[in-house]
């Protein structure tokens, strides 16, 4: 007997040696099996980043599974993913792989598969990946058959299915695709079992989305004759929500071309299963809803589908007198009727034709009648259209359920008809052509969750012609903004179907317009508020073949911290131009106007030119309500007095509408009133630096300079004022950048320089040279103002002060030249030294910092060690106490498990300490490396200079 066990031990441990290692035998030779089969049939980039053979899996089967398997065409879709596949897993037969080629395909497996068919504008696939049969066949010819498909299940899960076809402008989506086929593929006649389900279907013709929210359900067999290339389609069904379609028929290949012959109707004819389709009925209580009536639904698709050509199809639709309800609510719509008929038995696109004869229904008692019929629509569209209807929002709460914070009121009315060709617009014979109707609005009112102002309109009214739509009595409030309208557009029918000009204008009329209460109020979206700050605003791409004139008036607009009253804007838009043929407002205590152009035509590099003014603007009040103000003069706070300015400015914009600074050029003027200025930093430095106390305080009659906008940068002229008593004459510019840079002439006379050592620096010059100082005497005293504009530095420079000389005037002159010659050397080798001493005390500064951050966290480290070995012992303290009270075992081992607590916990708060030191000293060091950049970047500054 234990003969019998060790042997059977043996023969076990020897047959789970063989499940492990024949993977590894068979695993290169079969991965490099099924690349050879890819490349000799297809033309595409075939990738994954993993593979393994497994004999456990699908035992007593091989498993190949691959990882990220990635599939790429060719160009011009080499960007374009076609498949990609998370996990791949392929089960060969055993024994096939033992006798050698050709290995048997028994199962695929594809594990979140994300499928892309593309079509292009011209009509290029990039499925169309497999390589020509006489390509394979030659490549192929001197081989043996390396694989052959015997597939009998092939399951997807977790699958993604996108048909994107820019041809048509068609788009449709499957998302959650799960599904499996069973069947032999390797019999030349066999059947194929499908079953698969979509969590959602999406479909999307011309931006227009005509199914979403629609879960997809399908089973179908396949009777396959590959010989013959035709496959049979038995008892499929498809269901869409709750709708069920029952296709038959088949289909097959005759050279490059697919034959199809398909019919296909609804599974029943309880008009439910219709009303399923609609996403704002079946995503509300669908199960509860309550109908009557029948439906029938029918269609087919026979004929021939290739490069040029398409098979004739049909559908037909029908609903008679139905109705539905929800049981909570009092109302119902009812009286629902359609007769729709589609058809283009040639596959001809111009002998469709669309015959809706009538779709009308009744909803809380108001009934809505409307028609549609389209033929010809290549050639020449031939349309007839008729809706009309008056419908009480009121009662669409007593049909379908609103939300618990919905209201809504109001009433609909609209009556609208089309009847004409399109040769008829193409050629002006606009009394062919009936075009004429209106849509009322009254006493709208609508709230919600998401809009958090009230909505009413009160009025509105939209009439139609061939020539003209008309807007008039059109009056809405939302808030506190009461805003009424009227405008018209013309050429309306010729711009969309004849590429002709579309023409038009609107006028508004405000008392209030709170633009900011009614940005508060507009629905949050997370996901766009992120997409936003990531992308910014973009300019849009403007259409063309348009003009447009909008007109405005407000008696009142509050818009972020600006009041602006009486306010009018006139604005022209054409092919891309806005330009702003006047902009005028009440503001601050003055009026503002504005005119010029916005370019888009280029909508990377939009180009601007415009023409700003501002009258008797007060100052203070400017700058607390504007923050260019604040950024380029915040002077201003401190500064009494109005100003009016003026200025053109162009330059281009990014596609961000961000401005370029390199590319604005402009200039203007600023004039002020009587100026007062006190109480800033900067010129109580200057006044001690004169030790006159006049410096604290700028009292003037008025400024009037010029300035030019060059490069980013705001140069203003130079420019005198009265400042301190005397002449003062400065210029320099501000950046866009924040930075300033300005010089100063102070002609101060030598009485008034209270500083006693500059005074004996001038005298002692002075006398030197022989001059004879009047105390009455002009000095110019330059000054230079620089660095970031909120705290500027101010520099005196006594050097070029200039007294009056008497009979040396020329002699001194020729001194003065050859001392400035000698001085701008010495200016050069100080400039150096400052460079380098700023150099030196960053550097320094830098290593401060980090040596002050670095002394924080070790502190902060013994901090939460010194925690954490208090906690310990507490711990500790706590086990003791309680091991004390079970006994002398209990308190023997207490006191052990005490140990142990302390040690960890001084372990551990040793481990923080030396992490913290570590730390510290990765801080110090990498501000060592800093501070050694900055001095290098000093010396190469100052040997440039």
């Amino acid at each position: 007997m234990k003969k019998f066990f060790k042997i059977l031990i043996i023969a076990v441990v020897l047959l789970l040696a063989i499940v492990v290692a024949l993977p590894f035998v068979f695993q290169g030779k079969i991965i490099n099996i099924i690349k050879q089969e890819i490349n000799k049939s297809l033309n595409a980039k075939v990738d994954f980043t993993y593979a393994n053979l497994s004999l456990i899996r699908n035992f007593p089967d091989f498993s190949l599974k691959i990882k990220k398997l990635n599939i790429t065409g060719n160009s011009p879709f080499e960007s374009d993913t076609l498949i990609l596949v998370d996990n791949t897993t392929i089960v060969l037969d055993l024994f096939s792989v033992f006798r050698g080629n050709p290995y048997e395909i028994k199962k695929v497996v594809l594990n979140s598969p994300d499928l892309r068919l593309l079509v292009l504008e011209d009509g290029s696939v990039n499925w169309d990946i497999l390589l020509p049969d006489e390509i394979s066949d030659e490549t192929s010819a001197d081989e043996d058959e390396l694989l052959v498909l015997n597939i009998k299940d092939m399951r997807v899960i977790g699958g993604n299915v996108v048909y994107d076809d820019k041809e048509l402008d068609f788009i449709m989506k499957l998302d959650d695709l799960k599904g499996n086929m069973s069947g032999d593929l390797s019999a030349g006649i066999s059947n194929l079992l499908i079953e698969a389900e979509a969590r959602e279907l999406i479909m999307i013709y011309e931006n227009i989305t005509y199914m979403s929210g629609v879960k997809a359900d399908y089973k179908g067999l396949f009777k396959l004759d590959l010989d013959k290339d035709y496959y049979t389609i038995h008892d499929n069904r498809i269901y869409l929500n709750g709708l069920g379609i029952d296709v038959n028929g088949g289909f097959g290949f005759i050279d490059e071309e697919i034959i199809l012959d398909i019919d296909f109707k609804s599974k029943d004819d309880n008009f439910k299963s219709l009303l399923s389709l609609v996403p704002v009925i079946y995503a509300r209580d669908f199960e509860k809803v309550k109908t009557d009536g029948k439906f029938t639904l029918n269609g087919f698709i026979k004929g021939l589908y290739g490069d040029n050509l398409m098979p004739g199809f049909g559908l037909e639709v029908n609903v008679n007198d139905a109705s539905f309800s929800y049981p909570d609510l009092p109302e119902n719509i009812k009286n629902i009727s359609l007769n729709a008929n589609v058809q283009n038995k040639t596959g001809v696109m111009d002998d469709l034709s669309i015959d809706i004869a009538r779709f009308d229904f009744t909803i809380a008692g108001n009934p809505v009648i409307t028609s549609l019929y389209l033929k010809n629509p290549v050639s020449d569209p031939n349309v007839k259209a008729s809706f009309s209807g008056k419908i009480n929002l009121a009662g669409l709460a007593d049909v379908i359920p609103l939300e618990p914070e919905e209201s809504l009121k109001g009433v609909v009315d609209f009556g609208i008809k089309f009847a004409g060709k399109v040769s008829d617009i193409e050629e002006s014979h606009l009394s062919q052509v009936d075009a004429s109707g209106f849509l009322a609005l009254s006493d709208i009112d609508y709230q919600s969750s998401t809009i958090l102002l009230p909505l009413e309109i009160h009025n509105a009214r939209f009439d139609f012609s061939p020539v003209f739509l008309q807007l008039s009595d059109f009056e809405i409030k939302m808030g506190n903004s009461l805003i009424q309208l009227d405008g018209r557009i013309d050429n309306y029918l010729a711009y969309y179907l004849n590429n002709e000009y579309l023409k038009g204008s609107l006028n508004l009329n405000a008392g209030i317009l709170n633009v900011n209460e009614i940005l508060s109020a507009m629905p949050s979206d997370t996901t766009a508020e992120a997409d936003t700050l990531d992308s910014a605003i973009q300019i849009p791409e403007l259409p063309d073949r348009v003009e447009f004139v909008f007109n405005a008036k407000a008696d009142k607009i509050v818009y972020e911290n600006y009041n602006l009253t009486n306010s009018t804007a006139n604005i022209v838009y054409k092919d891309k131009l806005i330009r702003f043929e006047s902009l005028k407002a009440e503001i601050l205590a003055g009026n503002l106007e504005m005119k010029g152009v916005f370019d888009a035509r280029d909508v990377n590099a939009a180009m601007i030119d415009m023409d700003f003014r501002m009258n008797t603007i007060d100052i203070a009040q400017a700058y607390s309500s504007i923050s260019m103000i604040q950024m380029v003069a915040p002077v201003a706070e401190k500064t009494r007095g109005s100003m009016s300015t003026g200025f053109k400015l162009k330059g281009v914009l990014d596609k961000e509408l961000n401005p370029k600074y390199e590319t604005l050029f402009g200039g203007g003027f600023l004039q002020t009133s009587d100026l007062t200025i006190e109480s800033v930093k900067v010129m109580d430095q200057l006044a001690t630096l004169l030790g006159n106390n006049d410096y604290k305080r700028l009292v003037t009659d008025g400024i009037n300079f010029a300035f030019e906008i060059v490069n980013g940068k705001v140069f203003q002229k130079p420019f005198t004022i009265k400042y301190g008593g005397t002449n003062t004459t400065f210029g320099g510019y501000v950046g866009f950048d924040k930075q300033i840079n300005y010089d100063f002439i102070f002609q101060i006379p030598y009485e008034k320089l209270g500083l006693s050592q500059a005074v004996k620096n001038l005298s002692e010059a002075a006398s030197k040279k022989g001059f004879k100082l009047n105390p009455g005497s002009n000095l110019n005293v330059n000054a230079k103002l620089t660095g970031a504009l909120i705290s500027p530095k101010i520099e005196l420079d006594y050097k070029d002060a200039v007294v009056n000389l008497q009979s040396e005037l020329e002699d001194a002159a020729r001194q003065e030249l050859q001392k400035q010659k000698e001085e701008a050397l010495k200016k050069v080798s100080e400039e150096a030294q400052k460079i380098l001493d700023e150099a030196h005390r960053k550097s320094e500064q830098l290593i401060a910092q980090a040596e002050n951050t670095a002394t924080s966290i070790r502190a902060e480290a013994n901090i939460a060690a010194e925690k954490i070995r208090t906690e310990a012992e507490n711990q500790a303290k706590r086990l003791e106490e309680e091991g004390k009270k079970k006994g002398k075992v209990a308190e023997l081992a207490a006191k052990e498990a005490a140990k142990k607590v302390r040690q960890e916990g001084e372990n551990t708060a040793q481990k923080l300490i030396r992490e913290a030191d570590k730390k510290a000293e990765n801080i110090a060091n990498q501000a060592k490396k800093q501070a050694d950049g900055i001095i290098n970047k000093a010396q190469q500054e100052i040997d440039k200079i």
